[in-house]
């Protein structure tokens, strides 16, 4: 939260304490059933400039959730924009009980909420499917994009050949024709023999999608 804290102003600016958190986190523990009326969800935090950032640079909606890797273990997920500095602007954090449809529909429905049902143009989520079928049920007619970075680190941990992943990353962030792109990915998965490697299957298949209205 440490980001939070520096563009709020400070810790003692932040619109909760670490307390606060941990109280939340206590009480859904000793909840015996996990989906509540929160729909799994522990909290949507919306914050000091967060409204007045969100009409100037919301065009653009990024999602960045932290699973498991927060003392509280529990999914941090941050809703992101950049601003005319190219600097990191926070709409608004939750941490939810869960990476599940249930936790992001809510999520995405407050989030709306506190922001006055203004939608982004564009929306740039990781390969979540939960998350997909969250931004199809409140956000449909926004375009979506892929992450790279989250593109790069799933293909670190799916595939883990330094070849294709030198070549993945060139097609990425390097412009070429779809039938010059099409060929090229399609030699490196031959000659890597990856052919049979779901990640690489899905992901290509995925390409013509991602552009695209969610509908």
């Amino acid at each position: 939260m440490s980001h939070v804290a520096l563009q709020s102003g400070g810790y003692e600016r932040m619109p909760c304490q670490l307390r606060d958190v941990y109280n939340g986190v206590l009480g859904a523990k000793r909840e015996e059933k996990i989906e509540t009326d929160s729909e799994g969800a522990l909290g949507f935090l919306d914050y000091g400039n967060s409204r007045v950032d969100y009409v100037a640079f919301g065009d653009v909606l990024g999602f960045d959730t932290t699973y498991m890797t927060n003392e509280y273990n529990k999914p941090l997920t941050v809703l992101i924009g950049v601003n005319h500095h190219f600097n990191t602007c926070i709409f608004g954090f939750a941490l939810l009980l869960h990476e599940k449809l249930p936790s992001y529909r809510w999520l995405l429905q407050k989030f709306l909420e506190c922001h006055g049902d203004k939608k982004p143009n564009v929306v740039v989520p990781d390969q979540d499917v939960a998350m997909k079928r969250a931004i199809m049920e409140h956000m449909h007619d926004v375009t979506h994009r892929l992450c790279a970075w989250h593109l790069n680190t799933n293909a670190s941990k799916k595939v883990k050949d330094p070849i294709f992943l030198k070549i993945f990353k060139d097609l990425m962030y390097n412009y070429y024709e779809e039938e010059d792109f099409e060929a090229r990915w399609l030699d490196v998965v031959e000659t890597q023999q990856l052919t049979d490697n779901e990640w690489c299957q899905t992901t290509f298949d995925t390409r013509k999608r991602v552009g695209e209205k969610l509908i």
